[in-house]
């Protein structure tokens, strides 16, 4: 039988596991627990265990919807375990009422939050295992999801977090301001479920809209998933709604702070991905698309703010977020997402080079970039010019040296006279010497030199830098930008004015 829950809080304040009306159970998480998967995660919220993995994204096939859609295929698996909950039953399948409704739930919710569109004709599976269910169980998938999801480099605008709130009490009749004895609940356990009226929401971190918000340090969240299975009156559900809203920002801490902790290990994994992407999608695709995805693939949210806890209980709040977006639907950033093309363009505002941190946001910041093309190219040029510099430098050297040797061999000549030809004590090949030294008609072979080691390691370098630079200028091109690949041939043009001025040698007749 349930505990009398509705009575057991208005006389102590307190809840059945001890927590105060706003305060989360322990939050514990941890990602890429299962190697054989593209993304896994484990977290439990108290006594709820939840494990995730994620694969793909793969090809579709076909019957499926995914080999013919212009955007990839969520699908979503929900076992609950037969131990998972009090009464414990074999569940046909592994699945029931409760495991459909969440698995319908996840996969709608994160069909519209991630970036599907970047993996037409795909498929992302998504598998979740219930292992102890005790309260929010559709609170935690939705968290165990997004860390797997994370986790296996699936590009999304924000991390999408979910978390429960209900009532102290029957929330059935009208909220009454004079006598109002019922509390709001954050995190509601299964105690807590079976007794009072509960909502599940889910927000993520909303992307701001104008140059104006951009600066602002004030996060608003926009909420994507809202679920309530329960009566309560309409008076109630905004204080339920901040509630929940409230404790999705706090988990949503708490996740950060996870991937945060596991962030050189997954850069390392997201390089692994990449090339072996590329080379895939070179082997069975044209270059041009090949490039296209990579590019789109590149861009890849590892760039979200993390904080620096791991798994930690959070504090009490008592306040409440206000001014939050409580729009239903799916947030898709479509005011400033990267545009690119494989096709000529002229693209100002929105544009993105090389990476996403390289948004262009304003016309300035887009002259900026303009300024710093045609500055890389007129670099490479100059780097030219050095290798060149250098390498007369090297003959120079080379010559000098040469010349310190030679007058010793001057000295000999000098002390050789036509009296001295007769001279039975100089050696006939000191005579030769001397005769082709003093004989200007005489034919000279080409003098070969080889740099030495430091010589030829900073010939090496200065190779190794113009590279790299002239690679960059290359990425740059690939874009299609008019206005950058303008800006190449003018920095090309002052670069050879400025450092290409070399002397034309003339042949001597």
């Amino acid at each position: 039988m349930p505990l009398d829950t509705a009575t057991t809080y208005p006389l102590t304040r307190l809840r059945l596991d001890g927590r105060r009306w706003n305060e989360l159970r322990l939050l514990q998480a941890q990602i890429s627990t299962n190697p054989a998967s593209s993304g896994s995660s484990y977290l439990s919220m108290g006594n709820t265990s939840i494990m995730c993995s994620v694969h793909g994204p793969a090809e579709g096939r076909r019957g499926d919807g995914a080999a013919g859609s212009g955007q990839a295929i969520v699908e979503v698996d929900v076992n609950v375990a037969g131990f998972a909950g009090v009464d414990r039953r074999r569940r046909a399948g592994g699945s029931d009422r409760q495991s459909t409704r969440i698995a319908t739930t996840l996969r709608s919710t994160f069909q519209s939050h991630l970036h599907t569109y970047l993996y037409p004709h795909s498929t992302i599976s998504i598998h979740v295992s219930i292992l102890s269910a005790d309260g929010s169980v559709l609170a935690a998938a939705i968290n165990a999801c997004t860390l797997a999801l994370v986790d296996a480099g699936i590009p999304m605008p924000g991390l999408l977090t979910g978390c429960t709130a209900g009532m102290s009490g029957s929330a059935s009749t009208p909220r009454d301001p004079r006598h109002d004895e019922l509390d709001p609940l954050l995190d509601v356990s299964l105690p807590e479920e079976q007794e009072l009226p509960f909502l599940t929401v889910g927000t993520t971190t909303a992307l701001p809209v104008g140059e104006n918000n951009m600066d602002e340090e004030e996060e608003t969240m926009k909420v994507s998933v809202f679920a309530m299975e329960s009566k309560v009156h309409s008076t109630y559900l905004e204080t339920m709604t901040a509630v929940g809203i409230d404790g999705c920002s706090q988990i949503r801490e708490l996740l950060e702070g996870v991937i945060k902790s596991r962030r050189p290990s997954l850069l390392l994994i997201g390089l692994q991905t990449w090339i072996t992407d590329l080379f895939t999608l070179s082997l069975s695709l044209p270059l041009s698309l090949s490039l296209d995805l990579y590019k789109d693939h590149l861009l890849f949210n590892m760039d979200m703010n993390m904080p620096t806890t791991a798994t930690s209980m959070m504090a009490m709040t008592t306040g409440t977020q206000s001014g939050m977006s409580m729009g239903m639907g799916n947030h898709t950033g479509d005011m400033h997402q990267c545009k690119m093309s494989m096709y000529w363009n002229w693209y100002t505002i929105g544009s993105c080079f090389l990476a996403k941190s390289w948004h262009v946001t304003s016309r300035g910041m887009f002259a900026g970039s303009c300024i710093g093309a045609i500055c890389l190219v007129i670099s490479l040029e100059f780097l030219r010019r050095a290798g060149r510099e250098y390498d007369a430098y090297v003959v120079r050297q080379a010559r000098l040296r040469q010349s310190s040797r030679g007058s010793l061999l001057g000295d000999t000549i000098q002390r050789t006279s036509p009296d001295t030809e007769n001279d039975p004590t100089i050696s006939a090949s000191s005579k030769q010497a001397a005769s082709s030294a003093t004989d200007g008609s005489v034919n000279r072979s080409p003098i070969l030199y080889r740099p030495s080691l430091a010589e030829h390691t900073v010939r090496s370098l200065i190779h190794m830098v113009q590279f790299a630079v002239a690679y960059i200028v290359m990425l740059l091109a690939m874009y299609y930008n008019g206005y950058i690949i303008i800006c190449i041939f003018i920095g090309a043009f002052l670069g050879a004015f400025f450092f290409a001025w070399d002397p034309i040698i003339l042949s001597q007749e």
